[in-house]
């Protein structure tokens, strides 16, 4: 069981039986107040996160909600989480971000971009980083993280910096490309020197949006 604290705060409307904004956007008998606690708690995160993509992809207002909720959700994380749950929580909420487009999180992605979420869906993927949702995150944003991505690989750590590479490889683009020209020129590990070469070689698959 997830020890994370949970956060919920209702709004007055809410309390008051009025109709406020998150109010108006109940449906199925879920609030996003109540999905969003729900997406915070192991057992059930799996399943908010499939009723709040659903509602984000076909009604605009869910996405601002998340927008104003998952910066500071995706900043409860722990250095070391004690279990796989807390690791499962925090990918979900930023597969949230990721398929969203929720740019308002792209600070606390790349600053956790090494968080190991899935440690099961590496697989043959592994080399690409899909076992870390903060690195599929990013590349699902695209161009406007472009240069958040660009500060990770200037100082980030060697797994950071090559997570950053494979990030910036999927995404493409001229600023992309130039970014890691410039760093191959100065980057003295040979581990993320290898992967910008491979990078810049070639521009591997994209993986389609869910």
């Amino acid at each position: 069981m997830i020890r994370r604290i949970v956060t919920l705060v209702l709004p007055l409307a809410l309390i008051c039986g009025g109709g406020g904004p998150t109010a108006g956007l109940a449906r199925d008998g879920q609030t996003l107040d109540q999905l969003v606690h729900d997406l915070q708690v192991e057992e059930s995160s799996n399943d908010a996160t499939e009723e709040l993509l659903k509602r984000g992809r076909t009604d605009p207002p869910v996405r601002t909600y998340l927008a104003s909720k998952l910066p500071s959700l995706l900043e409860q994380y722990r250095e070391n989480p004690p279990e796989v749950g807390e690791n499962l929580v925090w990918g979900n909420e930023a597969r949230l971000a990721g398929e969203l487009k929720i740019t308002e999180a792209t600070a606390v992605l790349c600053k956790r971009i090494d968080m190991l979420t899935s440690p099961r869906r590496g697989g043959s993927l592994g080399y690409n980083f899909f076992d870390h949702e903060a690195v599929r995150a990013l590349i699902l944003m695209g161009r406007p993280v472009v240069p958040d991505l660009i500060q990770v690989l200037t100082l980030g750590n060697s797994l950071q910096r090559q997570e950053a590479v494979c990030a910036l490889g999927y995404i493409g683009g001229d600023r992309a490309q130039q970014a890691l020209k410039r760093r191959l020129e100065l980057e003295a590990d040979p581990d993320v020197r290898q992967r910008i070469e491979e990078a810049l070689k070639q521009r591997p698959w994209v993986p389609k949006q869910q």
